[in-house]
């Protein structure tokens, strides 16, 4: 059963940490042109205009890690459905509830984190 675990949990993992990236980067862009009339408008150096945006990251990385902790549990099932994976496991005895405890505890650390 510890395989099965660790197995589920590698896949959780890779999708949260690659759906953390794509989601605040994609923040950081859009934030990037709302306040580019500003930085043009008041002369501001790029290399402010970065340290502005990487003094933001954290927040926004606060912010999407429920997005990403749901995208990556959607994703994590998604693909071991789609090799038959789930199948297989709950051939074998294994339950619903079972395959899912990683994702849990995973998310329940998640979450913990950001307070």
């Amino acid at each position: 059963m510890w395989l099965i675990s660790r197995y589920i949990s590698r896949y959780f993992l890779s999708f949260f940490f690659g759906g953390l990236a794509a989601c605040a980067a994609v923040l950081l862009l859009v934030d990037l042109f709302e306040q580019l009339d500003k930085f043009i408008g008041r002369d501001v150096l790029w290399g402010d205009a970065v340290r502005y945006l990487l003094f933001k990251l954290p927040w926004m990385v606060y912010q999407m890690v429920p997005a990403a902790c749901l995208l990556a549990s959607v994703l994590t099932f998604s693909t071991l459905n789609k090799h038959h994976e789930t199948v297989a496991i709950r051939a074998n005895g294994v339950s619903p509830l079972r395959l899912t405890r990683p994702l849990l505890l995973l998310g329940g650390l998640a979450c913990r984190g950001l307070l």
